[in-house]
Formats: structure tokens, sequence, C-alpha cells
């Protein structure tokens, strides 16, 4: 799979059905009531710069569209179905913003940073 411009060679890519959480040492197993604290990165020249948000952990990934939709209304790739993918500095992750897993499965609870990427992928 393609993955967005300017981001730097080697970087492990989740795709849709893929669990990161082995990535994280000492991942635990998220419960249902267990939240996840997200910070969102929003790119270059959005307004707001940050988007803070907190989900249950149980929450598929893909959730996030609609939250990215309100905040970034004139980038289609969240309004058509597109595709987008979300950076994790730690581990070093790109996850595809369609995936069906929760953010508990990705290793995104308790919390988690992570820069939005919606320019269209690489061929």
């Amino acid at each position: 799979p393609g993955l967005p411009p300017g981001l730097p060679p080697g970087l492990p890519t989740v795709l849709p059905h893929t669990s990161v959480a082995s990535l994280k040492s000492g991942a635990a197993a998220s419960s249902q009531d267990e939240l996840s604290r997200l910070q969102l990165k929003l790119p270059a020249g959005s307004e707001p710069s940050t988007l803070l948000l907190s989900l249950p952990a149980n929450t598929p990934l893909s959730s996030l569209r609609a939250p990215l939709a309100k905040a970034l209304p004139h980038v289609s790739a969240f309004k058509t179905g597109g595709r987008f993918w979300l950076r994790c500095a730690f581990p070093a992750v790109t996850l595809d913003g369609n995936s069906a897993l929760s953010l508990g499965e990705l290793g995104l609870a308790p919390s988690a940073t992570l820069h939005v990427v919606c320019s269209a992928p690489v061929r």
C-alpha cells in the first residue's frame, strides 16, 4: 500500500486489520471502561492546530473520521470516505485511518499523540 509523501522511509505501516499493540512494551489489553485520550496534531495551517479527544478504548480508529471532518471541513478525504493516515511517534508507526481495530487494540490507550496526514498516497 502506498504511503503519503513526506514520511520517512522504513516506518512500519499498519494496515486496516493489523494490530500494533505489541510494538508498545507492556501494552495491556484495554477494557471497555478504559478511556483513550488522543491529541491529534492537524496539518500545517489548520485552525485549530490540535484536536483533543477522549474516547472509549474500544472505539474503532475509523471513528475519528467524523471529528476530523468537522475540524477540517475543507479536506475532502474525510467527507468522501477517502484515505487518511495517523502517524505515531512512539512507537514509530503509520496507521491507516480506515482501520476497524479499536484504539486499545492499536496501543493508543490510555493516551497517544497522532499526526494527521491526509495527502494522497504515493503510487
